[in-house]
């Protein structure tokens, strides 16, 4: 099958802080849109929604230190490190108030940007943000999820492409050709030996005090959660009160699981299209 990218996407890198970091840009004289990435993914994970996007913003998807073309051996992967990363991204390119959006990882990375860097952008959405909240739970969270993806990133390093993308096809299928096959590439360049090395810094995110970060946000913000996501509705209904001014509120969708775009992406586009015109 052909590249799904569009060939006139631009592929670029710019080096922040001793990493290259690898992103695609779909260009234009229009409001800018900065996407970011889940654990494992890569910018191209983002293909679908920029497609339906690209008439109206201009859209830059990284590819986060340590995935897709961004990997090193080197890392430092913590949150606060992700968030300086998108806000050098930010200034590199010269982009003039964008909005931030991320899935997982990056609703996380967005969080703490819109927090450090208030100043950068317009509206933040986060995709079912991978927050921690339970403080007794997060110890044994980190061991367990760690253990999980390291099996997990081992099992891929030695299948082909192919066989990751008809497992996915297998387990989701619901989703559109535009999301299998960039993830399914995505896995395959995260599934390198010194990507493990990733998953033991883990335990810098799941040490963050979320419900101190919040309050410290005054940028509009929009959180997709979905009903069978890692972010459950009622406890995004006890954090939403947290964001000062009622800057936040809240886009439940149905039928959707943690990556919500790809389980129901006519109902996630809707809430974030409406977020966006506000």
């Amino acid at each position: 099958m052909e590249s799904i990218t569009p060939t006139h996407w631009e592929e670029k890198s710019v080096a922040l802080d001793g990493v290259k970091i690898r992103y695609h840009r779909t260009g234009g004289n229009r409001p800018p849109l900065v996407l970011i990435h889940g654990f494992t993914d890569n910018g191209l994970c983002w293909t679908r929604v920029a497609k339906a996007l690209e008439a109206e913003y201009d859209i830059i998807m990284p590819d986060m230190r340590g995935h897709g073309h961004s990997v090193s051996n080197k890392v430092i992967f913590s949150t606060d490190t992700l968030a300086d990363d998108v806000a050098e991204l930010i200034h590199s390119l010269n982009l003039s108030k964008p909005i931030v959006m991320g899935h997982s990882m990056g609703g996380q990375t967005a969080t703490i940007l819109a927090a450090k860097y208030p100043e950068l952008a317009s509206k933040i959405v986060l995709e079912d943000p991978a927050y921690r909240l339970k403080t007794k739970r997060r110890k044994i969270l980190n061991y367990i999820i760690g253990f999980a993806l390291v099996l997990m990133i081992q099992s891929r390093i030695n299948k082909t492409e192919e066989k990751i993308r008809n497992g996915c096809k297998r387990r989701n299928p619901r989703w559109h050709e535009d999301e299998i096959f960039p993830w399914a590439k995505a896995q395959k360049e995260f599934g390198r030996k010194e990507s493990i090395n990733l998953v033991k810094n883990m335990k810098e995110r799941v040490r963050v005090n979320w419900c101190e970060i919040f309050p410290k946000i005054s940028t509009p913000t929009l959180l997709v959660i979905p009903a069978h996501g890692m972010l459950k509705l009622k406890d995004a209904q006890e954090i939403l009160p947290k964001f000062p001014n009622n800057n936040a509120r809240i886009a439940f969708v149905e039928k959707a699981g943690h990556s919500v775009r790809r389980y129901n992406f006519p109902a996630y586009m809707k809430a974030i299209r409406s977020f966006f015109n506000e």
